[in-house]
């Protein structure tokens, strides 16, 4: 299990698109997912 961190794992989307390279390092480092929103809430869910 991972320890979830609110201040680096929730992001919006817009930032997310400005550094996706870095976040997938930070993902695949540190094993924790992010969640992506968008107007403050989650994005990509069905």
């Amino acid at each position: 299990m991972y320890n979830f961190k609110a201040n680096e794992d929730i992001l919006p989307l817009s930032e997310f698109r400005s550094n996706l390279a870095g976040y997938i390092t930070q993902t695949r480092e540190t094993g924790r997912p992010i969640i992506v929103t968008q107007n403050g809430r989650t994005a990509g869910r069905k």
